[in-house]
């Protein structure tokens, strides 16, 4: 009885060494993994960041061009565009310091 626990021990720790072995595996494949997961991640991050900066760049080029084409456009119309009605308000705006300038002299 005593020779068949010792075997049974014997045979308990060296399932127990060859878990741990398995378990030492496993974390190194797991954090290989992981390294490799950051990795591709950082990658992406920085493929995304340099698409996004390229369609923001190529949205404002034509944002610019859009908006001096109708600039252009309503120039050609007579319309008046967003600085010609300021620089008219502006035009007012001295003229009406200057009518006060001269009613209260």
């Amino acid at each position: 009885m005593f020779d068949f626990l010792k075997d049974i021990s014997i045979l308990l720790f060296s399932i127990a060494d060859e878990v741990e072995k398995k378990a030492d595996e496993f974390k190194k494949e797991r954090e290989e993994k992981f390294k490799d997961f950051e990795e591709k991640t950082k990658e992406k991050q920085e493929e995304f960041k340099q698409k996004a900066e390229e369609f923001k760049k190529n949205y404002e080029n034509d944002f610019e061009k859009t908006k001096e084409k109708i600039e252009e456009f309503f120039s050609k119309l007579g319309i008046a565009t967003k600085d010609d009605i300021k620089e008219i308000k502006d035009m007012i705006s001295e003229l009406n310091k200057k009518i006060d300038q001269i009613l209260n002299k």
